[in-house]
């Protein structure tokens, strides 16, 4: 989200349009890229943010806001890899810098089902042994 924000012009019509949905929040707050949960909740659900949005900006606001319900939701989506990999594409067009957080959690969620059953695989064995 952060970087998201930092990405967006300041003359622009969504950055104008976020600093008129949130008044109560200082404008270097919102340019500094500083949200908390509910802002970001109510971002989110905004129908109108994304209109205010060019093709860019759009692509990479639905590819976080896939990464917020897909994978950092309650249910874990079957695709995260690519639902990761879109983030990353779109914020580099963008030219969003992502943190190594994320390249982080990309580099590992290709080898995690491996892993786990792997891992899995060596309990049950393990405890068949005793």
């Amino acid at each position: 989200m952060k970087q998201f924000i930092k990405a967006l012009s300041i003359e622009g019509e969504c950055f104008k349009y976020l600093i008129s949905t949130v008044p109560s929040l200082p404008s270097e707050k919102i340019k500094a890229g500083v949200f908390d949960g509910p802002r970001i909740r109510q971002l989110v659900k905004d129908e109108h943010f994304i209109g205010t949005m060019r093709e860019l900006q759009k692509n990479a606001w639905l590819a976080f806001k896939h990464i917020v319900k897909y994978i950092l939701g309650n249910t874990r989506a079957q695709n995260c890899t690519e639902i990761v990999q879109k983030l990353l594409e779109s914020c580099k067009m963008l030219g969003c810098n992502m943190s190594i957080k994320l390249h982080f959690l990309h580099s590992h969620l290709a080898d995690f089902p491996k892993i786990f059953v792997q891992r899995m695989m060596s309990i049950v064995s393990d405890s068949t042994k005793i």
